[in-house]
């Protein structure tokens, strides 16, 4: 059975501007954190872990649920090119989007960097 969908039916969803998403409210204070941002496998893909600790950071998009883009974050970060390959060390100021839960990654979101250190992985 073939399922039809007209478009008339579309028009009556509203759509969606960027500036009625909902985005991620500042509940918890943004802070500086020294560390080292790399890939990694899983979600979310780009994490940071901060220096002289066990934790690691979920680095997200400024909406719930977008996965952090190039786009989002500060210029410098930008033109530092992380990846598999290139690794960043340096100063982030992040804004947690999540509570401080022991054991689990906090999501947090990039809003400043300062002092970076590209660290180039084989070749």
């Amino acid at each position: 059975m073939k399922r039809v969908f007209s478009l008339s039916a579309l028009l009556f969803f509203p759509l969606l501007s960027a500036a009625s998403v909902p985005q991620y409210s500042e509940a918890y204070p943004c802070y500086w954190v020294h560390g080292r941002l790399a890939p990694a496998n899983g979600n979310p893909m780009w994490r940071i872990w901060p220096s002289g600790t066990k934790r690691l950071l979920g680095v997200v998009g400024n909406r719930p649920g977008d996965d952090a883009d190039f786009a989002s974050w500060p210029l410098a970060l930008r033109h530092a090119n992380p990846g598999f390959t290139r690794i960043v060390w340096g100063d982030f100021r992040v804004c947690p989007v999540t509570p401080e839960r022991p054991g689990w990654m906090r999501f947090v979101h990039i809003k400043d960097v300062r002092v970076l250190k590209i660290q180039a992985l084989g070749s």
